[in-house]
């Protein structure tokens, strides 16, 4: 009002602010632009370096996000000064300087609900009443502490989803204690059942394969082909959504769930399968079982002689009540053309924990932003002018935000299941798979920790509401 009462264009005016915005907008744009593509993979990779020891993270600088990015953020602040601007500047100088009148109170439609109305405390009633005053204020909290809450739910879900994967595999779908490879023929199993601390052992054919769907393939992925499928359920659970998934028949296969999920199998479909030999066979999928580390594809045996060639049993997994790295060493020491066992699910226990740990940690460096309170320092003096005690002007003003903050929570707890859902899937890796859930704890603590935060900023707001000099404030 001023700039415009000195002769000032109103180009000239609006060109103040646009500047202004401008540079905030690129300012956080550059750092934002290079924590999210830089930064936070880096976290990632870190985190999967636990399973993956390849080469560091090479950065790749993308013109064109960098250019959508920009684009957008520039549209969106500008266009929202600009509309500012045009709007402000419509008005003639005396009325822009003059202090701008409050928002007249309107009846709201509780009012007409007798018996919630009246019971109210006056203070109550001004509260609900100023809510819905302001309703850019009340839609830019409930947004704001919305989604705070739904970044704390998210992250809360990322944690449940990822800490018990290792109890999740290695208590829910193997059970045995110890598997080894040997040379193709030899009596390693029966030599291996000999050992003290062996309590039971079970032969099979195992290698590792690639499987080519129509549109994907994976690496990596361990067949296992069984004679003795009466054992199976003491070594491994094949089950899908609490149902036993029954056993292949000739040239089928049992299909992990992350496995079934990047090449999009069900039951029915038919893969190719390329052994270490590089031998591609056709089999079609009988099932999909739950696993959660690494991926796997269960045969008969038969299927392995007549399909892949395999002569005789080259691995076993064994169940053993005494000392694994006693029986670990035994197994070494009746190597066999330079093979001998592997403690191979131990090492996948230990690592499966860290690998979640260290994902777990990411999610929470999220949880930085929380709205401000607006003061509104004039209305504040005003009914401080008016006779309000101290007690009861901050409760004009903060209950108010309490209240929406405890609406913004409610609102905020399916939004952060969505947004969970989202992230679950961006950090999927073809290793391993999540039960991906969120526990009814992690909603109640993104729930209060919001509410929580609320009241202690309106405990300190307090004593700012008190320093408030009323006639300074009305002049």
């Amino acid at each position: 009002g001023v700039l415009k009462a000195m002769g000032f264009h109103s180009w000239d005016i609006a060109a103040k602010y646009l500047l202004y915005a401008l540079s905030a907008t690129f300012l956080g744009w550059l750092l934002g632009f290079f924590l999210g593509t830089w930064a936070l993979p880096e976290v990632f990779w870190w985190a999967y370096g636990v399973l993956y020891k390849f080469a560091p993270l090479k950065y790749t600088y993308s013109q064109s996000l960098a250019m959508i990015t920009l684009g957008v953020s520039l549209v969106g602040i500008l266009g929202a000064t600009l509309a500012s601007c045009q709007r402000s500047l419509r008005s003639v100088p005396a009325e822009l300087i003059r202090p701008q009148r409050g928002k007249s109170g309107k009846r709201i439609l509780l009012e007409y609900v007798p018996f919630l109305w009246k019971p109210l405390s006056f203070l109550q009633k001004i509260t609900l009443r100023n809510m819905l005053r302001y309703k850019l204020r009340m839609t830019m909290m409930l947004v704001g502490i919305g989604c705070c809450t739904a970044l704390m739910v998210t992250a809360f879900g990322v944690r449940d989803s990822m800490l018990h994967v290792g109890n999740d595999q290695f208590g829910g779908v193997q059970h045995y204690a110890l598997s080894f490879s040997f040379t193709e023929g030899e009596n390693t199993p029966e030599a291996a059942a000999r050992l003290d601390g062996v309590d039971d052992v079970l032969p099979c054919i195992q290698d590792r394969v690639g499987v080519y769907g129509d549109t994907e393939n994976m690496h990596s992925v361990t067949l296992i082909g069984l004679d003795n499928w009466d054992a199976v359920e003491n070594y491994w659970t094949l089950s899908w959504q609490g149902q036993e998934v029954p056993e292949p028949g000739a040239g089928e296969a049992l299909v992990s769930r992350r496995l079934a999920e990047k090449l999009a199998l069900s039951p029915g479909d038919t893969i190719e399968v390329e052994d270490s030999d590089l031998n591609r066979v056709p089999l079609r999928v009988a099932g999909v079982f739950e696993n959660y580390v690494g991926n796997y594809l269960f045969v008969q045996g038969d299927t392995c002689r007549e399909r892949f060639g395999n002569e005789g049993f080259n691995a076993a997994m064994l169940q053993a009540s005494g000392d694994l790295n006693q029986i670990a060493k035994a197994l070494t020491e009746q190597r066999v053309d330079g093979k001998g066992g592997e403690a191979v699910v131990d090492s996948l226990r230990d690592i499966a924990p860290d690998f979640a740990r260290y994902l777990i940690e990411f999610p929470f460096g999220d949880i930085y932003a929380r709205p401000g309170l607006d003061l509104r320092s004039r209305e504040i003096a005003t009914v401080e002018v008016l006779g309000f005690y101290p007690r009861e002007t901050a409760a004009y003003v903060l209950r108010e935000n309490l209240v929406l903050s405890f609406l913004a929570a409610i609102l905020g707890l399916p939004l952060g299941k969505a947004m969970h859902g989202v992230v679950m899937s961006m950090v999927m890796v073809d290793n391993s798979c999540f039960n991906i859930h969120i526990e009814r704890t992690s909603y109640i603590a993104a729930f209060v920790c919001t509410v929580l935060f609320a009241w202690v900023v309106g405990l300190v707001m307090r004593r700012h509401i008190r320093r408030i000099p009323m006639a300074e404030s009305l002049k």
